[in-house]
């Protein structure tokens, strides 16, 4: 999740209207990309693309 105030962390990118992408450790990638869908992040920027990766 995002840090406190909604800014993002350095695990993650936000391009306003285009994409959220985020690391994350471990192999759980679609219950991540769901629970990223679930953030009042991504309506109030509008966001398009939702992207995870663990870099395997």
């Amino acid at each position: 999740m995002a840090a406190k105030n909604n800014a993002p962390r350095h695990d993650e990118i936000i391009w306003k209207h285009h994409l959220y992408f985020k690391y994350i450790e471990g192999d759980e990638l679609h219950i991540a990309i769901d629970q990223m869908r679930k953030e009042k992040l991504i309506a109030v920027n509008k966001i398009r693309f939702v992207i995870v990766s663990n870099y395997d």
